[in-house]
């Protein structure tokens, strides 16, 4: 891989992972990494994505404010979320390998391909919202297991707020 590229590759990994408050605008005509990331920029976005997971649980622990028997049963059921939650990130990276892997050559049997596959990322991480907000009702109360779902709607917008613009809109033709 060429400094180019890799530097490109380690900047947009770090961009989708810090700065959720300051987004730019859309990179339409950037040049996209054509060759996946090296084991060392591997390395680097896993340590990434675990520092955004201590964000995202800090996040959630001080917008949610529970007592210690509310703490005692809600964590409980955010590790389990957390762990159901990383295979849907592990599938939304893989779409953007993909994606990065086409940039310069995307078909449009291949946008298809591509859209639908963020389509089902994105319902895969509401049905995993779902089913957490269901047994964190049950656990707790309606409307705790509701600021839940409010809390991850305000990470989840930042997020992809964030990630949309660090990603390259795809080259007019």
């Amino acid at each position: 891989m060429n400094m180019k590229k890799s530097v490109f590759v380690l900047l947009l990994i770090f961009g989708a992972f810090s700065g959720l408050a300051y987004a730019e605008a859309p990179a339409a005509n950037a040049a996209a990494p054509a060759v996946p990331p090296s084991a060392d920029e591997q390395g680097t976005l896993s340590l990434l994505r675990a520092g955004l997971r201590l964000d995202h649980r800090e996040f959630v622990k001080s917008s949610l404010k529970l007592n210690d028997d509310e703490a005692k049963r809600f964590w409980t059921l955010y590790n389990q979320y957390e762990g159901d939650l990383i295979k849907v990130h592990d599938r939304k990276w893989q779409v953007i390998q993909d994606y990065a892997d086409n940039y310069d050559d995307v078909s449009e049997d291949k946008a298809a391909e591509l859209v639908k596959n963020m389509f089902e990322v994105r319902q895969s991480r509401t049905d995993v919202l779902k089913t957490y907000y269901k047994k964190i009702a049950k656990a707790l109360t309606n409307r705790m297991a509701m600021r839940f779902v409010q809390v991850e709607s305000v990470w989840n917008a930042a997020s992809d707020l964030k990630l949309g613009t660090e990603i390259p809109l795809i080259p007019k033709q």
